[in-house]
């Protein structure tokens, strides 16, 4: 008899634990996937649409927090750098990428339209990105519209270091005004020395170290460099030169 109730007894213990386990098992939430909260996989935020001067095209920064609303180096990623660039056509409500990742580094953008300089005036035609109101009418500063996005940055990691930074490799490229046709066309990129329009189509670039410059000339619509001339040695140097 005594064996009996044991044996009851026991079979109760059992089934109680077990009903406990499986309803412990029950009431846990659903885990999330690991990439979610995986710190490769960041999430980005885009900024506030602003009109590419002159044209029918709209930008907007990528970065992760706070995205910035401004045409240049942001604050959109710790560093104070975008990652990635949106171009949107007012007239057919397509929207694309500057880049096709965002994994990137984006330094700088300079716009300019082709414009050339009068002989009379002193300013560059550079820049102009920030300076329109609206897409249709521009400010009567701009006199051309927007040709040319010239992009400095960082394509990936090249020092080995785990980390896309401003001591990686940089590299020059061409976009025109909505953000198409991206090709990076100076690779490495020094030290920029000048960044000037010669004429509608044509930029100079001086690039370098303070030890060697060079200076190039971009055909900016075939995106390919027309020549690179070396400059004499100044007497200067790079620091770590002996």
């Amino acid at each position: 008899m005594w064996k009996s109730f044991a044996v009851v007894m026991l079979l109760a213990c059992a089934q109680t634990a077990l009903g406990q386990g499986f309803s412990k098992m029950r009431s846990q939430p659903a885990a999330r996937p690991a990439a979610a909260n995986a710190p490769d996989s960041p999430a980005y935020r885009t900024s506030r649409f602003q009109p590419v001067a002159g044209t029918r095209f709209l930008y907007a920064t990528v970065g992760l927090g706070e995205a910035s609303s401004k045409f240049s180096v942001s604050s959109s990623k710790p560093g104070g750098y975008p990652v990635n660039y949106v171009f949107f056509d007012t007239t057919t409500d397509t929207a694309t990428s500057l880049l096709p990742h965002n994994d990137a580094l984006i330094l700088d953008v300079d716009s300019y339209s082709g414009a050339t300089i009068p002989a009379d005036r002193t300013e560059t035609p550079g820049h102009l990105i920030e300076l329109a109101s609206t897409v249709n009418h521009p400010p009567a500063s701009v006199k051309e519209a927007v040709r040319w996005h010239i992009v400095c940055y960082v394509p990936a990691d090249s020092d080995g270091d785990g980390e896309v930074t401003t001591r990686d490799r940089q590299v020059l490229a061409v976009a025109d005004a909505g953000g198409h046709g991206f090709k990076e066309v100076l690779t490495p990129l020094g030290e920029v020395f000048a960044q000037e329009m010669l004429d509608a189509d044509t930029l100079l670039v001086i690039h370098g170290s303070q030890a060697r410059q060079v200076s190039v000339r971009i055909d900016l619509p075939h995106r390919k460099i027309l020549s690179a001339t070396p400059l004499p040695n100044f007497g200067t140097r790079s620091i770590g030169d002996r």
